[in-house]
């Protein structure tokens, strides 16, 4: 990727599609190998209650150790076979899927994890399912959402921004997410040797108010000077980074509504992974992903990687 280490340790969640876990762990030790990062491997069972209640008289911790045995030795093939030069730590938890990915993640200290997303079928085809849903709003490390039928190795990135950060609750917040997700984006671009292109959708809610109280033209004025003033915004985000991949970055300035010029922008530019922040608060344990990233998220079938700010602080405590 880069000479400078963007992620330090790297996590590998297997299932619920088992035909898809060599390509996950494939695809993360590829990154892995890149940053010269470490990585491992998870994988999450169903809590044994649930077989309890299907077999009468069954016990517990004998269907405790029969699941964990039956997923680690899968775990074992799947890394020898896929990564032999190159061991991981390999782990079996028992529980809901999302949370025990979460727990693992904080008792670990990864801070990136690469799942594949799992496909719904008909027409809710492009929303994620729950875990997947979760996961984006709860995990504290960055979450690389795979496609089965999408390529690994992306050659177009497309990273959004928000750069009008006067307009958030947390400028400084925004800022350094800002930062991050460009610095994610490079990364994975340089990497996978892609074209990386940078993105801010604006709009000028207030131009209607300018058009009725300035002179003729003062309303197009306010709207123009608006996005030249992003777009140097923008200039300025992509020429401060130290990643050549960022400093190179095509920049686009498009105006309209996030949740439906963005998908427009990805398919226009032919894009095959979209990097993009989810929460833009820090400190708050237990805040949603945000109503716009969910509208996005949900409207594309692509691969997707959902980058948090730092200091976020997740709503699932620690497992004791």
């Amino acid at each position: 990727m880069s000479q400078r280490t963007t992620f330090h340790s790297v996590l590998a969640v297997c299932g619920p599609d088992a035909r898809e876990d060599a390509a996950t762990l494939a695809l993360a030790g590829d990154v892995a190998a890149a940053q010269d990062a470490p990585v491992g491997l998870l994988a999450v069972a169903p809590s044994p209650q649930r077989h309890l209640a299907a077999l009468p008289g069954a016990n517990a911790a004998t269907i405790r150790q029969h699941l964990q045995a039956e997923h680690q030795g899968h775990l074992d093939r799947l890394a020898q076979r896929t990564l032999p030069d190159r061991p991981g730590a390999t782990a079996v938890r028992l529980g809901k899927p999302f949370l025990e990915t979460v727990h693992h993640v904080q008792a670990e200290g990864h801070d990136l994890v690469i799942k594949t997303a799992e496909e719904l079928d008909g027409v809710s085809r492009r929303l994620l399912a729950s875990t997947d849903q979760h996961l984006l709003r709860k995990c504290p490390a960055t979450v690389w959402l795979r496609r089965a039928a999408r390529p690994d190795r992306p050659r177009v990135v497309l990273a959004a921004v928000d750069v009008d950060v006067e307009s958030g609750d947390e400028p400084e917040t925004e800022a350094a997410l800002n930062r991050r997700i460009l610095d994610q984006a490079a990364a994975i671009a340089t990497w996978a040797g892609a074209r990386l292109h940078l993105v801010t959708v604006w709009d000028s809610p207030d131009e209607s108010l300018v058009r009725v109280w300035s002179p003729q033209g003062g309303a197009d004025s306010y709207a123009r000077d608006l996005e030249n003033r992003l777009r140097g915004r923008l200039d300025d985000l992509a020429g401060a980074s130290d990643l050549p991949a960022a400093r190179e970055a095509c920049c686009h300035v498009e105006r309209g509504s996030a949740h439906r010029v963005l998908p427009e922008v990805a398919r226009r530019l032919g894009t095959e992974l979209l990097v993009l922040g989810t929460v833009a608060r820090t400190g708050v344990p237990g805040l949603i992903i945000g109503n716009t990233a969910e509208d996005i998220l949900n409207s594309v079938d692509l691969p997707l990687v959902a980058v948090k700010p730092p200091g976020y602080v997740s709503p699932v405590q620690p497992a004791r």
